[in-house]
């Protein structure tokens, strides 16, 4: 299915992106070197563009051979719709290294595996540069909301807002 969420829906629906402790660490970690450069050159509104696809479950996740117990314990069992498929070794970004984007994850008997999803992500939407228009738009607006709940904020405090709406939604 398709289907586009904002950041208040996705929160609503309860959804996740499953990735690991490990993985949490090392995305939320390139977030806040990204959000820091944006925040360095005076930019802020920016948005994270998150890609799903779900991949088939007809296939049993368990491995069976050899081969997928070995990639099962090298770290994600490749399953359903990439189990006939071989690693491109024309990634070169760490959050490609799944046939383009990040595999979800889940345990099974206690060996981490490839999740029902793949995502991709990234961030954009980051040409808004905080200026003297948005600076005012700021200071109306916060004489009537929160600043928690208008998006017309600085840099820093935009990029802060963004990196923990991130980390709450990651497990």
């Amino acid at each position: 299915p398709t289907v586009n969420l904002k950041d208040l829906d996705f929160l609503q629906s309860n959804n996740k992106l499953v990735l690991g402790a490990d993985r949490k660490q090392t995305l939320l970690a390139q977030l806040q070197t990204d959000t820091r450069f944006l925040e360095t050159i005076g930019v802020m509104d920016y948005s994270l563009l998150l890609g799903v696809h779900w991949r088939d479950r007809t296939h049993s996740a368990k491995p069976t051979t050899e081969t997928q117990k070995k990639r099962a314990r090298d770290g994600l069992l490749r399953v359903g719709s990439l189990m006939q498929r071989r690693r491109e070794q024309t990634h070169t970004s760490e959050f490609q290294q799944d046939d383009g984007g990040w595999c979800s994850l889940a345990t099974e008997d206690g060996v981490d595996v490839s999740g029902k999803e793949i995502y991709f992500l990234g961030i954009i939407d980051y040409l808004q540069y905080y200026n003297t228009r948005k600076r005012a738009e700021t200071f109306v607006k916060s004489c009537k909301y929160k600043t928690e709940t208008i998006s017309a904020v600085p840099p820093g405090l935009y990029a802060r807002r963004f990196c923990a709406f991130m980390a709450s939604i990651i497990e």
